[in-house]
C-alpha cells in the first residue's frame, strides 16, 4: 500500500500459485559475452563456459582526441596520441611513421596487441551491466541510504540524510483532538495506515483510515516534497467515486497524518488471490473500468499516478459488488499536457519502458492497466524474473506470452485489449477514454470522460499545412466504427451546436465543465493557448476526426493495412499532388540531409507521394520515419587497437568496445571521406565510470600528425548524484592550442539505453546532433583562417582512460573495481564523400546543409537550458572571443 520509488519483487513463495513465469529472455551471462570476451566451453562435458579475454598489458593510451590548454584547469596539455598500426588489415591510411623509423609506442607493446599477449580464462563471466542500478541510484536520492555501500564511492551530489531539513508542513498540529486512533490496518515501507474515529466535526464518530508517515524516515528533500505533494493532490482531485476521499492533513513532532475514505473490503490482490488467481472475463471487465474510470479522471486533471498496481486498489466493503477505490498517491505528480518526466518510480512488475529510459507522461499508467489487466485474465504476471534487474530486462525486451493457458480460451476481444495497452511503444496505446470504448468493454453500462489526448492533437492538427491536413481527413475517411466510437463520444462531450460543429469556446467549457482544483495546479488549461485559430472558425464531426486521429495507434490495429490502403485511395482523389523532395522536407521541418530518403517517397511517374511515402509522411518527421540507411561494422569499420576487446554483433550491425585493466580499444571507418553525416546510436558504460572517457569523432592525425583536423563527440565519465555530461569540439590543420570545447548536461541517462549522435561536416558548416536534435552549430567565418577542418578524415570510436582530466577535472579517477566498462555502438550511419587520401586539393561533392530557423530556434533554448561551458564566454583562456563566436548574453548568463 505504501510501496514508494521502485518497489522491489515480494518473496514469491507467498504468491506461487498464483504468479507463473511466463516470459522467457537471454540470462544477463550471455548478453554480457557477447560483448565482452569469448566464450568458450572447458571440462569434459562442455556444459561449463569461461570466458576468454586476450588483453594488452597497457596503460597506453589509445589515439585519442586531442586536449589543449585551459587556465581553468578543466582542460589539460596533451600531445596529439597516435594509433598503433594494425597489422590484420590494411588501412586506407598510410602509417605516418616510415618504414623501420622507430615506433611512438610506449617500449615492450606490439603495435598488434593480440598477437603478443597470453591469453587469460576467466572461470566465470564477468556480471552483467545491472539496469536496476539508475533504480537504486534514484531511490537514494529520493529516500536516502537505507543500508552502508559497500565501497567508497566518491558521490557529490547524493542524497545523504540532512539534519538541518525542515519538516514542518503547516498542517494542523491537534491530531489527538480531532481523531482517536485504533489498530494498524495496513504497513508499507516509509508508513502504515490505521483505523481511526473522528471526535468531533462532521467526522464525529466516523470511521476514517490515517496514513502515519513517520519524520524521521524523511531523510532527504526529495522524501519531504513527495509527502507535500500527495497531500497536495489528493485535496486538488476531488469528485470521483473510485477514487479514496481526503478528510484532512495533521502533524505533529514525530508524524504526518493523512486522514482518508476508511475502506474495509480489502486490497485488489487480495481478491484475486482468494478467486483462485484469475477473474472470469465478465468479472474483470468491471474491474477494469473501474480502474480505467479513475484513471482517465485523474489524466484529464494532469495527475500521473506512476504505481498503479492491485495493491493500491481498496473495495469499499467485503461484499461482492462493493467498489473499488485507488489509493495511495505518495508517487504522483502534476504534469503538464506537453511534459514528460524522467525519474525512475513506480512498482517493479508495473513499470513501463519509458519510464526505465527516463521520458515518459501519462502512457506510463496504461502500461500498468495492461499489466493489471493481463493478471486479471491468467493470473500471471506478463513479465517476471527473480530479481529486479531481471524484471526490468523482461519489461524492455520480452513480449507477453499469449499462448499458454488459459489464454487460448480467452476471447480475441480481451487479448486485443491487453496487447494495446501492452505495447512498448507508448504511442500506439489507447488512452484510459478511449480504453472504456474498446469492443472488449463495450456492452459495459459506463460513460465515457473527456480526453486530453484529444485537446493535443487537435492542437497540433490546427497548426498543420493544408497538405498535412488533406492526408489526414483522407485517413479520417478509413476509420472503422470501432474507431468512431471513441471519436463520436468525445465530439458530443464537447456539446456541439445545434449545426453540428464545434469552435474555442466548445473546448473552453469542456475543460471548464470538468475542472478541479489538480488541473490549475497542473495548467492543463494552457494547452488551450495554441487552440487560438478556433476562435475564429468551426469544426464538424468530418473534420473532427481528422484532427483527433493518430497515425501511431491506427498502426497498431490489426487491420492497419487495409486501413492504409483505403485512406491512400481517399488522398488520391482529394489530396494527392505534384509534391518536390524540397517540399516534403519544409512539410517535416527535416534538413538537406534526409533527401535521399525522402526521394523514395515520391512516384517518378507523376511526381505524387506514394502509399509507402504517405503513410510515412503521416508519421512527421521522425527519427525513427526518417532514417539514413546504416552500416554494418565489418562492411565499413575496421578495429583501431585492443582489437580482442572490439566485438561486433547483432549481425554486425553493433559493435561493443571495451576496456579492462589490461586494454583500451577503439575502431575506425575504412575510408576516409571529405565531409559529410557521421552518426551512431551509442550506450555508455554503467555504475561508476569516472575517468573513463568513450568517443564518437573524425580525425586525420595519423596522416596529419602535425596539422591534423578533428570533430569531436566526447563523454567525460560519470559518478553518482552528478549529471551526465557530454563536451564537444574541434580543431583544423594542428591548432590544438586554440581549443573550442563546449559541455553540455544530458536530460537522459546515456548509460541506461542508447541515444544517437551525429556529425554534419561541409566546407562552411559543423552541426552536433543528439538525438536528431541540433545541440551546436559552428559556421566557417573569414577570421578563422585555417582552423576549419578541411582535409580528409577517417571516423572513430574509442573507449580509453582519461583518468588525468576528464571527470571533474581529474578529481575522480578510474577504478577498475567497476569494469569492465563497456560502450555499445549501433545504427552506424556514414553517409559522406569517401575519398583517395592521397589526393588533398579535392572539391568536396557534399551539399552545405543548414538547420531550419525552427531546430535554431530550439537549439538556443537547449543551450540556454544545458550548456554549462563554451570557450567563447571564457574570457581567461581568451581576452577577444574567437572569430566564430556569437555571443548570446543569455547563454553566457547560464555559464558555470
Amino acid at each position: 500500500m505504501f510501496d514508494s520509488a521502485i518497489s522491489t519483487p515480494p518473496d514469491l513463495s507467498l504468491y506461487s500459485s498464483l504468479f507463473i513465469s511466463s516470459v522467457s529472455f537471454y540470462p544477463p551471462a550471455l548478453i554480457f559475452r557477447s560483448c565482452y570476451g569469448k566464450t568458450i566451453p572447458t571440462g569434459d562435458d562442455g556444459n561449463t563456459t569461461a570466458t576468454a579475454v586476450v588483453s594488452v598489458a597497457a596503460d597506453r593510451p589509445p589515439p585519442t582526441p586531442a586536449r589543449s590548454s585551459a587556465n581553468n584547469g578543466t582542460f589539460n596539455d596533451q600531445s596529439v596520441k597516435n594509433a598503433p598500426a594494425r597489422s590484420s588489415a590494411t588501412s586506407p591510411w598510410p602509417s605516418p611513421y616510415p618504414h623501420g623509423s622507430a615506433s611512438p609506442l610506449p617500449v615492450g607493446v606490439s603495435p598488434s596487441p593480440g598477437r603478443s599477449t597470453p591469453r587469460k580464462f576467466f572461470k566465470r563471466p564477468f556480471p552483467p551491466p545491472s539496469p536496476a542500478k539508475h533504480i537504486k541510484a534514484s531511490l537514494a536520492r529520493r529516500f536516502g541510504h537505507t543500508k552502508p555501500r559497500e565501497g567508497p564511492i566518491p558521490e557529490d551530489g547524493a542524497a545523504e540524510p540532512d539534519q538541518s531539513l525542515d519538516k514542518n508542513f503547516g498542517y494542523n498540529k491537534n491530531f489527538g483532538a480531532k481523531y482517536e486512533l485504533g489498530k494498524e490496518v495496513g504497513r508499507g515501507h516509509f508508513g502504515h495506515t490505521c483505523y481511526a474515529k473522528g471526535r468531533k466535526g462532521e467526522l464525529r464518530d466516523h470511521p476514517v483510515a490515517v496514513k502515519i508517515i513517520s519524520k524521521s524516515k524523511m531523510t532527504t528533500a526529495i522524501a519531504i516534497e513527495d509527502v507535500r505533494r500527495e497531500v497536495k493532490i489528493l485535496k486538488a482531485l476531488s469528485g470521483h467515486k473510485h477514487l479514496v476521499r481526503f478528510y484532512d492533513a495533521c502533524e505533529d513532532a514525530n508524524n504526518v497524518y493523512i486522514v482518508m475514505e476508511l475502506c474495509e473490503g480489502g486490497e485488489l490482490l487480495d481478491r484475486i488471490l482468494s478467486r483462485g488467481g484469475r477473474y472470469t472475463e465478465d468479472d474483470a471487465k468491471l474491474i477494469v473500468v473501474q480502474i480505467l474510470s479513475v484513471v482517465a479522471f485523474c489524466h484529464l486533471q494532469g495527475v500521473v499516478h506512476r504505481d498503479l498496481k492491485p495493491e493500491n486498489f481498496l473495495f469499499t466493503s467485503k461484499n461482492e459488488d462493493a467498489d473499488m477505490k485507488l489509493i495511495d498517491f505518495g508517487l504522483s505528480d502534476f504534469i503538464r499536457p506537453d511534459e514528460r518526466l524522467n525519474d525512475i518510480v513506480g512498482s517493479a512488475y508495473y513499470v513501463a519502458p519509458e519510464v526505465l529510459h527516463r521520458s515518459y507522461s501519462l502512457e506510463a499508467d496504461i502500461w500498468s492497466i495492461g499489466v493489471i489487466t493481463y493478471i486479471l485474465l491468467c493470473g500471471s504476471r506478463p513479465f517476471w524474473a527473480r530479481t529486479e534487474s531481471g524484471i526490468f530486462r523482461a519489461v524492455l525486451r520480452a513480449d507477453p506470452n499469449f499462448d499458454d493457458l488459459p489464454w487460448p480460451s480467452v476471447s480475441s476481444e480481451a487479448k486485443d485489449f491487453v496487447k494495446r495497452l501492452l505495447n512498448k511503444d507508448y504511442r500506439k496505446r489507447m488512452t484510459a477514454a478511449q480504453a472504456l470504448t474498446h469492443p472488449w468493454l463495450r456492452s459495459e453500462n459506463h460513460l465515457i470522460p473527456l480526453d486530453i489526448f484529444i485537446y493535443k492533437l487537435v492542437k497540433s492538427y490546427i497548426h498543420a499545412t493544408p497538405f498535412k491536413r488533406a492526408a489526414l481527413k483522407a485517413l479520417s475517411k478509413a476509420l472503422t466504427e470501432d474507431e468512431l466510437v471513441y471519436l463520436r463520444a468525445q465530439f458530443l462531450l464537447l456539446e456541439p451546436t445545434k449545426d453540428g460543429r464545434v469552435s474555442f469556446d466548445n473546448f473552453k467549457m469542456a475543460l471548464v465543465r470538468n475542472a478541479t482544483d489538480a488541473m490549475k495546479e497542473s495548467r492543463v488549461p494552457d494547452i488551450l493557448n495554441g487552440m487560438a485559430p478556433l476562435s475564429y472558425r468551426k469544426m464538424d464531426f468530418e473534420e473532427f476526426c481528422a484532427a483527433a486521429i493518430t497515425t501511431y495507434q491506427l498502426e497498431a490495429l490489426e487491420g492497419w493495412e487495409q486501413i492504409a490502403s483505403t485512406a491512400f485511395a481517399h488522398f488520391e482523389q482529394e489530396g494527392n499532388r505534384v509534391i518536390s523532395v524540397e517540399e516534403v522536407a519544409r512539410e517535416l521541418n527535416v534538413g538537406p540531409t534526409a533527401h535521399s530518403i525522402l526521394k523514395e517517397w515520391i512516384r517518378n511517374s507523376d511526381g505524387k507521394l506514394s502509399l509507402l511515402g504517405y503513410t510515412k509522411f503521416l508519421h512527421g518527421g521522425s527519427s525513427k520515419t526518417i532514417t539514413v540507411p546504416t552500416l554494418s561494422f565489418h562492411e565499413a569499420f575496421y578495429p583501431l587497437y585492443g582489437e580482442q576487446n572490439v566485438i561486433a554483433y547483432g549481425d554486425g550491425k553493433s559493435v561493443c568496445i571495451s576496456m579492462d585493466e589490461r586494454s583500451s580499444s577503439g575502431f575506425h571507418s575504412q575510408e576516409p571521406y571529405l565531409h559529410g553525416f557521421f552518426s551512431a546510436s551509442i550506450k555508455l558504460p554503467e555504475d561508476y565510470t569516472a575517468g573513463v572517457v568513450v568517443t564518437f569523432y573524425t580525425a586525420n592525425n595519423q596522416r596529419f600528425p602535425g596539422n591534423h583536423d578533428e570533430i569531436d563527440f566526447e563523454f567525460l565519465g560519470h559518478i553518482g548524484g552528478k549529471e551526465w555530461v557530454v563536451q564537444t569540439n574541434f580543431y583544423g590543420n594542428g591548432s590544438t592550442q586554440t581549443g573550442r570545447e563546449e559541455r553540455y548536461r544530458l536530460w537522459f541517462d546515456p548509460s541506461d539505453d542508447f541515444h544517437q549522435y551525429s556529425i554534419l561536416w561541409t566546407d562552411n558548416t559543423m552541426i552536433y546532433l543528439v538525438d536528431n536534435f541540433p545541440i551546436r552549430e559552428v559556421r566557417k567565418t573569414h577570421g578563422m583562417g585555417g582552423d576549419w577542418p578541411s582535409k580528409p578524415m577517417t571516423l572513430y570510436g574509442t573507449i580509453w582512460n582519461g583518468s588525468n582530466w576528464a571527470t571533474n577535472g581529474g578529481k575522480y579517477k578510474l577504478d577498475f573495481k567497476y569494469g569492465p566498462f563497456v560502450a555499445k555502438y549501433s545504427d552506424l550511419v556514414i553517409n559522406g564523400c569517401p575519398v583517395d587520401p592521397n589526393q588533398l586539393s579535392l572539391k568536396s561533392k557534399c551539399n552545405d546543409n543548414p538547420i531550419t530557423p525552427n531546430q535554431r530556434s530550439k537549439m538556443m533554448g537547449f543551450r540556454r537550458k544545458y550548456m554549462t561551458y563554451s570557450y567563447c564566454f571564457d574570457r581567461k583562456r581568451y581576452a577577444v572571443p574567437l572569430p566564430e563566436c556569437v555571443i548570446d548574453s543569455k547563454e553566457a548568463d547560464d555559464q558555470d
